[in-house]
């Protein structure tokens, strides 16, 4: 099997919102949580993990006005 220890995702970037507990990097399975700025809302999953190709799953959410 490969091994996916070295995987590294870039870190996901969401529009009018943030991630909740940021860290100088990703790898793979680690999750984040977006959060929206006051006044938008979440559509889409709140929740991302870093999978082996390197995408973040399910695709990062956008906040809409």
């Amino acid at each position: 099997p490969i091994s996916l220890s070295g995987v590294v995702c870039p870190a996901p970037r969401i529009q009018n919102g943030r991630v909740t507990d940021p860290k100088p990097r990703y790898t793979y399975r680690d999750s984040v949580t977006f959060k929206c700025h006051r006044g938008f809302t979440l559509r889409g999953h709140r929740t991302s993990q870093c999978q082996g190709d390197r995408r973040w799953h399910p695709p990062v959410p956008v906040c809409e006005q």
